[in-house]
């Protein structure tokens, strides 16, 4: 199943490491983007950027699901 985790690379409540760490545990092959400008709301603080990423990653994972079918 495809992850993506984002992260804001200055939020004070996300400790961002150990967070990754412990997703690759569940599943090896997950995608992270850390936006160092951005606190909690990288979606609202790199709005534009955060976007981009996950509408990236949306059709990539649609494309691999087609092509796996």
């Amino acid at each position: 199943m495809p992850v993506l985790l984002l992260y804001g690379g200055k939020d004070p409540l996300v400790n961002i490491q150990p967070s990754i760490a412990r997703a690759r545990q569940l599943n090896a092959r997950i995608q992270s983007t850390v936006y160092e400008n951005s606190g909690h709301a990288p979606f609202l603080e790199e709005a534009q950027r955060f976007n981009h990423d996950l509408a990236t990653f949306v059709e990539s994972a649609v494309a691999a699901r087609k092509n796996s079918d």
